[in-house]
């Protein structure tokens, strides 16, 4: 990535769902004077995951010269988004996404989203694939929750509601592959300081519509041709395996397992990450 520095900004939308009133969506904006948008080359939208932040992708964004709109998306609840109301369904967050492409004025985007953020966007994948032209998904999962990821999110969620530094510890030893605490304090830190941050009580609405996501491969099917699948071989919150039983769904999709890396290869292994985002999203 160049030495530019994103813009920070923010946006109001109106609440999808059966909310009312309007949300703020912040986001990192990084733009050139003379972008070259277009239909070959839409902006890029990140979405995070979970218990991270905008800046969880910087180290791995791909176009050095910045000939393309990127823009790294605050999830509801996250870093100056506003949190969302229940009940909140994955189709809800489609359309949560939906309004901040029309309040920016996007004509067709590159999504790219990371565990939450990817089950996120292959929501949004699925609902409006006319305004998507590659879809990229980071240690996802599209497959319906089944009754033991539904006590795992509902125990999670009681865990991320009282959190402690244990917590933060034992949380911190599930996302995080290998040695990689040792070797990035520095990130660790960050991280940390972003989930200290956080509100944790407005996250139940997400973890609620994780929960309860529906099955989108047969949705995404058509699609596959432009969709990528990337993930971390000791990933332990969502197995290698499941992102394994998605590729053999989606034929034509493709797929790269990163070796050594557990769930969150965009800070595992920023290199690596921005290759593989390089080849699905280069025109």
């Amino acid at each position: 990535m160049s030495n530019t520095s994103p813009r920070a900004a923010s946006v109001r939308i109106a609440a999808p769902g059966r909310g009312a009133g309007a949300l703020t969506v912040a986001y990192l904006d990084y733009r050139t004077a003379t972008p070259s948008d277009g239909p070959a080359s839409p902006p890029v939208v990140f979405l995070h995951g979970m218990l991270m932040w905008p800046g969880f992708w910087a180290n791995c964004l791909i176009d050095p010269d910045l000939r393309r709109r990127v823009l790294l998306v605050a999830q509801p609840g996250h870093a100056g988004s506003s949190p969302v109301g229940s009940p909140f369904s994955m189709d809800d967050w489609a359309g949560w996404l939906e309004r901040f492409r029309c309040a920016l004025q996007l004509e067709r985007l590159d999504l790219v989203g990371h565990s939450m953020g990817a089950m996120a966007a292959a929501a949004y994948g699925a609902l409006h694939a006319d305004k998507v032209r590659r879809l990229v998904l980071v240690s996802g999962d599209l497959g319906r929750a089944s009754p033991i990821d539904r006590l795992a999110l509902s125990l999670s969620l009681g865990m991320i509601e009282r959190w402690s530094s244990k917590d933060a510890s034992r949380v911190e030893g599930a996302l995080f592959g290998g040695d990689y605490a040792r070797r990035a304090p520095d990130e660790i830190a960050a991280w940390r300081e972003a989930t200290g941050r956080l509100e944790r009580r407005n996250l139940r609405p997400l973890v609620q519509a994780v929960a309860g996501r529906l099955d989108h491969r047969a949705r995404l099917a058509p699609f596959s041709n432009r969709l990528t699948l990337l993930h971390g071989a000791q990933d332990q919150i969502i197995p290698a395996q499941r992102a394994l039983a998605n590729a053999a769904r989606l034929p034509d999709a493709t797929f790269e397992l990163l070796q050594g890396v557990g769930h969150c290869p965009p800070l595992e292994a920023p290199r690596d990450t921005a290759k593989a985002l390089e080849r699905a999203l280069t025109p």
